[in-house]
């Protein structure tokens, strides 16, 4: 099955549920895969790219389930509604809105203290330290991922940045055929 909404994370009738984990006042959206038995051995965490949402990642997280039965894999929505479309249902980790060079990092550090609340509550929440922890990103959440661990948790957690073909490679393994250029993915 597919990744659902709706369950608490602590409910064991599931091994797809929807949660939302509290930390420093904030609630946050998480799309979760869990064992079928027994407590995960590992922890990984997916965060999306601007204007997308935790089912966008969940191709992947699927994919990494079936090769790691024992992890917990976890796609967490950012907490910020995506404001350059705020009809939809993306959300952000920063504002883009009149980003540039010059703004960037400063936006990346505000958002950085609740990005690390989110990890660090979700790593007590499943007892997993660090050696037992990676984080994924695409987008922006890489960008999120990379700032985290290199700069605010000076931890050695392994960090993984999806680039976006790398995405797509995942996809493609998912639909177990591959992209063809007419569909507008491939240059």
């Amino acid at each position: 099955g597919g990744l659902q909404r709706g369950c608490a994370l602590h409910s064991a009738a599931s091994s797809d549920r929807r949660a939302t984990v509290p930390h420093t006042g904030d609630m946050t959206n998480v799309l979760a895969r869990l064992p079928e038995s027994g407590n995960p051995d590992l922890l990984f965490l997916l965060f999306h790219g601007v204007g997308a949402n935790a089912e966008h990642m969940a191709v992947l997280a699927q994919r990494l389930a079936q090769e790691y039965p024992q992890a917990a894999v976890l796609c967490i929505d950012a907490p910020d509604a995506f404001d350059a479309a705020p009809a939809g249902d993306g959300r952000q980790w920063f504002s883009i809105q009149g980003i540039d060079d010059a703004n960037r990092p400063a936006r990346v550090a505000a958002a950085l203290p609740r990005f690390v609340a989110t990890v660090r509550a979700l790593q007590l929440r499943f007892a997993m330290d660090w050696p037992r922890t990676a984080l994924f990103g695409f987008s922006q959440g890489a960008i999120m991922a990379l700032e985290a661990a290199q700069g605010w948790l000076k931890v050695t957690a392994h960090v993984a940045t999806m680039l976006f073909l790398a995405l797509i490679a995942a996809m493609t393994l998912a639909r177990r055929r591959p992209l063809r250029k007419s569909e507008g993915w491939l240059p």
